[in-house]
């Protein structure tokens, strides 16, 4: 019997309702490359949306207490029509 394709493990994760971040991916998955799956995806006529979150970290946030205050953002991956957002509570994700 041969494993699922990461790809294929993205898609199936994406039809049960949950999103998914790259560091999720890396996490659930062992997968670096998100943005690719997502691409092929999309070719393949998924209907996956990207939803952008911006995050600004205080100055002397983390491990370097001199660091000044920065932002960043992130992409989020959802499957339009299946995205279930209760699945996800103050960021942490529920009823897997």
């Amino acid at each position: 019997m041969s494993q699922m394709s990461q790809k294929q493990q993205v898609l199936e994760y994406l039809q049960k309702g949950y999103s998914l971040t790259p560091k999720e991916a890396m996490k659930k998955f062992g997968s670096m490359r998100l943005g690719a799956l997502i691409f092929d995806l999309w070719a393949e006529g998924y209907d996956i949306v990207n939803v952008q979150h911006k995050v600004v970290y205080p100055e002397g946030c983390g491990t370097n207490t001199g660091m000044k205050k920065h932002k960043t953002r992130y992409g989020e991956y959802v499957l339009r029509n299946s995205y279930k957002p209760e699945y996800h509570i103050n960021g942490e994700l529920v009823g897997d």
